[in-house]
């Protein structure tokens, strides 16, 4: 018995310590880069089912495809003729779909071999081979900016139209754009966020702040919010009954967290995920993947547009940066 404790004892002081705990993941940190300085992206998408994420080209006019192992591949070809600049990107990973919005803005947002303004559409791609299903356009003779979407529960999606202030609806079939509302006060929507029930849509307003509306009656108000608080959204999005904003210049952070209260109708209190980081040119949108958000943290858009402008309609490379996405922790304390 002594023998056998002496034995215990003399392996047990051999063993090799435990390994050292694994040190806290950070909350803000670079998921992946595209080094092509010149991509301008603005929307990004991700399929849970394969956990690729989708980056959209303003400039390109085309999808980049990002693998969950980093591949980098054109999920659509470059200066794709089916699309102008591609701007706000959704995932339908039930029915393997990708919606992408694109649009043409002149001089405020160039695009390869664009000689016009207000115009674009609604494109629908298979998510697993990258054919084009369809191309929903509006072609009535009014401008339009088609930018951002959200998708319900049954495959039916609400889109904004910048220029007209108009949210759109494509029903399940995804046959047809038709208006759904008129924001008031004159908005001008942005992104678009869906509740969890599809009971109720948020648009940021481009000018300021964002709307709530009642899916049922059609109702648009306002957002209350705290003195001092302004909401300037590219990105929207809904994460645990709050909101979450990507802000390009307004306000205090560029990805910020707001408490609604029970009505939905006002916020009560806001959290800054994200304030300053180096790789910051004009964060533009972002997708939500479990607690996190990922974030395009330097689109370069107007940085883009004014290289042009300086530069008789060329851009120097030198005076890009490689594309990064940020990944920022939702529930950062």
């Amino acid at each position: 018995m002594l023998r056998t404790l002496s034995l215990a004892v003399a392996l047990a002081a051999c063993a090799s310590p435990p390994p050292p705990p694994e040190p806290p993941r950070p909350s803000i940190e670079r998921a992946f880069t595209i080094a092509e300085p010149d991509l301008v992206p603005e929307g990004i998408a991700y399929d849970p089912q394969t956990g690729a994420t989708y980056v959209s080209s303003t400039w390109q006019r085309r999808i980049v495809r990002v693998a969950r192992d980093g591949a980098q591949t054109d999920f659509t070809p470059r200066n794709s003729n089916a699309m102008y600049g591609v701007i706000g990107m959704r995932v339908d990973a039930q029915r393997r779909r990708l919606w992408a919005a694109h649009a043409s803005a002149g001089a405020s947002m160039p695009i390869r071999d664009d000689a016009s303004s207000g115009q674009g559409g609604l494109a629908l791609f298979d998510l697993d081979t990258g054919r084009l299903v369809r191309n929903l356009t509006l072609n009535d003779g009014v401008p339009h900016f088609l930018n951002d979407l959200d998708i319900a529960a049954d495959g039916s999606l609400y889109i904004s139209d910048t220029m007209s202030g108009i949210v759109y609806r494509v029903g399940p079939n995804g046959a047809a754009l038709e208006p759904f509302l008129t924001l008031p006060e004159d908005g001008r929507g942005n992104g678009v966020a869906l509740s969890d029930d599809n009971r109720t849509l948020y648009v940021a307003d481009a000018r300021g702040g964002v709307f709530r509306i009642d899916i049922a009656t059609r109702q648009a108000t306002r957002v209350a919010l705290p003195e001092g608080v302004r909401i300037g959204a590219d990105g929207l999005y809904l994460y645990e009954g709050d909101l979450v904003s990507v802000q390009p210049w307004t306000g205090d952070c560029r990805v910020c967290r707001y408490t609604l209260d029970e009505t939905g109708l006002r916020i009560t209190a806001v959290r800054a995920l994200l304030v300053e980081h180096p790789d910051l040119l004009q964060p533009t949108t972002g997708v939500i993947a479990g607690g996190d958000i990922y974030v395009i943290a330097n689109s370069q858009l107007q940085h883009y547009r004014r290289l042009m402008e300086a530069n008789n309609g060329t851009v120097p490379r030198d005076q890009l940066h490689d594309i990064v996405v940020l990944r920022v922790a939702l529930d950062q304390e």
